[in-house]
């Protein structure tokens, strides 16, 4: 939409003007003026010198090349303010608020009161995330470890995945409960809300994997997910482990961000 477009070239000028104004900073004061004929003459002009500036020497060329790239990059600061400029200008006078962005710039006690046309994705991510479940009930024989949301949690490796996705901002839900074709109940150890697309999918640890007993288990949970069309690398997601090869968060945060991060 025209609006994304707008933002798109907006925060390509910021960049820019960040960069340039950076690059400028270590850049020597003053403009370059040159001075044709059979081969150039270049001056150094500034605000107490020369009115036609101090020539600078051949061995001292490199001076000639920052001033020239120091004027080049004004030149091309003022065209990119210039630009920003119209385009802020546009933006107010030309273009209208977007109809989802409405509620938005309602009141939180107008939002309380109004069911909107589309949610936000900040309130959409609210409410779902405020959902109240019935997550899978512990022994007293489980291990309790807690995340930093106060979520009791059945490894280690569990609160650092909870860690790394509550850092990443991806909204999720431990152990929440899936009903199956066959009336059964599973608990995906993490269910995620990709925010844009408001697509549902799962995340398995598989924390044992050295264990035959629970590779078995592993497997019978992987046959449930196909059979009620939830595809592993497209709907279910999994992390793995063994007492050997421990989870490796560097590896496991450039997973939950490829997975699970959209741009």
């Amino acid at each position: 939409m025209e609006q994304d477009l707008l933002l798109a070239r907006k925060n390509a000028l910021f960049d820019m003007i960040s960069r340039i104004n950076s690059t400028l900073a270590g850049l020597p004061v003053g403009k370059l003026r040159i001075k044709g004929g059979e081969r150039p003459y270049y001056y150094h002009v500034t605000p107490n010198g020369p009115a036609g500036g101090d020539y600078i020497k051949t061995s001292n060329r490199e001076l000639a090349g920052q001033l020239a790239q120091r004027d080049y990059l004004m030149r091309v600061l003022r065209a990119a303010e210039s630009e920003l400029d119209a385009l802020s200008r546009f933006e107010k006078r030309h273009l209208p608020v977007q109809p989802e962005a409405v509620y938005e710039t309602l009141t939180p006690y107008r939002q309380a009161l109004v069911d909107p046309i589309n949610l936000p994705d900040t309130e959409y991510v609210r409410r779902w995330v405020s959902e109240s479940y019935e997550g899978k009930s512990f022994t007293p024989d489980d291990p309790a470890f807690y995340s930093p949301r106060n979520e009791r949690m059945r490894s280690k490796s569990e609160i650092l995945i909870a860690n790394t996705l509550t850092d990443l901002g991806v909204p999720y839900r431990y152990e929440a409960p899936l009903s199956l074709k066959n009336g059964k109940t599973i608990y995906p150890d993490f269910t995620i809300l990709r925010i844009r697309s408001r697509k549902v999918c799962y995340f398995e640890h598989c924390g044992r994997m050295d264990d035959s007993d629970y590779l078995h288990r592993f497997m019978r949970r992987e046959q449930q997910y196909i059979a009620n069309g939830l595809i592993p690398g497209r709907d279910v997601f999994m992390s793995f482990e063994s007492a050997t090869d421990p989870l490796n968060t560097l590896s496991l945060r450039e997973e939950l961000r490829a997975l699970f991060v959209e741009q």
